[in-house]
């Protein structure tokens, strides 16, 4: 029996260690990738395509819209991080990488697929929340100069 709990005790430790040492490993990687300004705001080609592609009121019903969905998506990321509710964060950042994505707002997207990862790790959405906030206000600027 004794060797049976020295067994159980040493994988246990094992395990802890294993979990420590990812999240380091996660925390690390969230903290040096949260400079994501060689990432341009947005992809200007692409969205040029999109515009001369649809009706100018519909293209400016798309980045009200747009803007609208960021400025509450954000508002949510911080309620998720106040409350620790990873669910509510990994929404938000889903929908914003998404919907952020298929308007052609890079940096923004890319911010958002990193704390979609994050969601679950509080401190690395610490981390990037501010990033994120920085990006939302340069992306909504961005739109706002396209209508």
């Amino acid at each position: 029996r004794l060797a049976v709990l020295y067994v159980v005790i040493l994988r246990t430790e094992a395990l802890i260690a294993n979990v420590c040492m990812g999240s380091r490993i996660l925390w690390n990687r969230y903290r040096m990738s949260t400079d994501k300004s060689s990432i341009q705001i947005g992809n200007e080609k692409g969205l040029a395509a999109l515009s001369e592609s649809v009706p100018p009121e519909l293209m400016a019903s798309l980045l009200s819209k747009a803007e609208s969905t960021l400025e509450k998506r954000m508002k949510e990321l911080h309620q998720g991080l106040a409350a620790s509710n990873s669910h509510q964060i990994y929404e938000a950042a889903h929908s914003i990488k998404g919907s952020s994505g298929s308007l052609f707002a890079d940096r923004i997207s890319a911010l958002g697929a990193l704390m979609e990862e994050a969601s679950a790790d509080m401190d690395a959405v610490g981390v990037l929340l501010p990033a994120m906030d920085k990006a939302a206000a340069e992306t909504i600027s961005w739109w706002r100069s396209k209508q």
